[in-house]
């Protein structure tokens, strides 16, 4: 209980920090700042992570990093499945590209991020927002991305 509270603790400390860092209040006190875990509530077909890139110029690559597994009964992630069983979609690019602006409006660019993402249920195609986690690199061809007779030194 003492090391989840602790982590609780730093979360909140840390939504407080960034919401300053922006301009805006969450709450009053950083110990009111609620934190909850939505993803059991939302109703969806399956989840997956998308990679993306985003060029120094904010332009967006994406790479299919995998579908999401689930413990059979729970909610812990199990495994990352590749090639994931997702459809790269126009209505799904757009609806990425635009999360992924909103960030390079705010100078993301010239990094990695993963999107977790859940394909909602019903006969619509609509996606649900689960997490961005920035990475500091990402899995690429080589050889298409950087289109020069580089090494890797």
């Amino acid at each position: 209980e003492s090391m989840l509270s602790a982590g609780k603790e730093a979360r909140q400390r840390f939504y407080e920090k960034w919401c300053k860092q922006f301009g805006f209040e969450l709450e009053k006190r950083w110990e009111d700042i609620q934190l909850i875990q939505t993803e059991p509530y939302l109703r969806n077909k399956f989840e997956f992570q998308v990679e993306v890139v985003v060029t120094e110029a904010g332009n967006m690559l994406t790479a299919d990093t995998g579908d999401i597994v689930h413990m059979e009964g729970g909610d812990n992630i199990t495994m990352f499945k590749t090639p994931a069983n997702v459809e790269m979609t126009p209505v799904f690019l757009q609806w990425l590209k635009g999360i992924v602006s909103k960030l390079v409006e705010f100078g993301f660019k010239g990094l990695a991020m993963d999107v977790e993402i859940m394909r909602m249920e019903g006969p619509e195609e609509k996606y649900g927002l689960v997490e961005i986690n920035s990475r500091y690199s990402y899995m690429g061809d080589w050889n298409i991305v950087v289109r020069a007779n580089l090494t890797d030194t």
